[in-house]
C-alpha cells in the first residue's frame, strides 16, 4: 500500500471513530431531551382526552368569569385531587368492565 493510501484509510478511521462518538452523543442527549418532555407528551394526552377537554374549558370559564387569581387557587385544588380522580376512574371503569355479562 502506498503512503497516500495508507494515511487515507488513517484519516478515514479517524473520521469513523468521531462519527461514532458524535452519534452516540447525539443518542445520549436525545435520550436527556426525550425524558424532560415526556411531561409534555403526557399533557397533551390529557388535554386532548375528554376529562382534559372538560378540564381545559372548565377553567376557560373560570377565568372569563372569575379572574387569574381564583383560577390559580382552583388550578391547584385541582392538581392535588388529580391523582385520586384518577384512580376512582380506573377503579370504576374496572367495576364497570368487570359487570359487563360476558358471552359464551
Amino acid at each position: 500500500m502506498s503512503h497516500r493510501a495508507a494515511v487515507l484509510a488513517a484519516r478515514r478511521d479517524l473520521a469513523v471513530a468521531r462519527s461514532a462518538y458524535l452519534r452516540a452523543d447525539l443518542q445520549c442527549e436525545a435520550a436527556a431531551l426525550g425524558r424532560r418532555l415526556r411531561f409534555v407528551d403526557r399533557a397533551t394526552a390529557m388535554a386532548r382526552s375528554g376529562p382534559g377537554r372538560v378540564l381545559l374549558v372548565g377553567g376557560a370559564v373560570v377565568l372569563l368569569l372569575a379572574g387569574r387569581r381564583r383560577l390559580l387557587g382552583v388550578a391547584g385544588r385541582v392538581l392535588a385531587a388529580w391523582p385520586l380522580v384518577q384512580t376512582l376512574s380506573s377503579v370504576a371503569s374496572a367495576v364497570k368492565a368487570a359487570a359487563r355479562p360476558t358471552r359464551p
